[in-house]
């Protein structure tokens, strides 16, 4: 939470324009409210963007490491498929249903994810049960 001070001198009932408008241009919320006007209310950190969403397109961005952030960003863009995306100097601006599609494609594979576990599970399950059967046969 940042503070603006109406004015320099710090007297009661004196505004100063100047002053203010300095203070929002300097805290960043003038560029916040341009960015949110053109229709990007989701802004991620480069970071905070691949942590979210790498799991999209793993098997390639292991096999390039040496990119930076930027353009690993920009390939879990590229590869979702996602039109009229923006990429600042260390942010990612996304439309809402954007970051929906993000979202559900992250869903998608962790039911995968989930689906395959089970059938590993059960098929591990299903081979102690199955090993233990064949002792107990030799036993007898």
């Amino acid at each position: 939470v940042e503070c603006v001070r109406p004015n320099s001198c710090g007297q009661p009932d004196s505004f100063s324009s100047f002053h203010v408008s300095t203070q929002l241009q300097n805290i960043g919320v003038l560029e916040m409210v341009r960015v949110i006007r053109h229709g990007y209310p989701i802004r991620l950190s480069f970071s905070d963007f691949l942590n979210r969403y790498k799991d999209l397109v793993i098997p390639t961005l292991g096999v390039k490491k040496k990119l930076s952030t930027e353009e690993k960003c920009r390939m879990v863009l590229q590869q979702s498929k996602l039109q009229g995306w923006q990429m600042g100097t260390s942010k990612v601006f996304l439309r809402y249903w954007q970051a929906d599609q993000l979202n559900d494609g992250c869903y998608q594979l962790l039911k995968k994810i989930i689906t395959c576990q089970k059938v590993v599970r059960g098929w591990l399950a299903r081979q102690r049960v199955s090993h233990r059967l064949s002792l107990h046969h030799k036993e007898e």
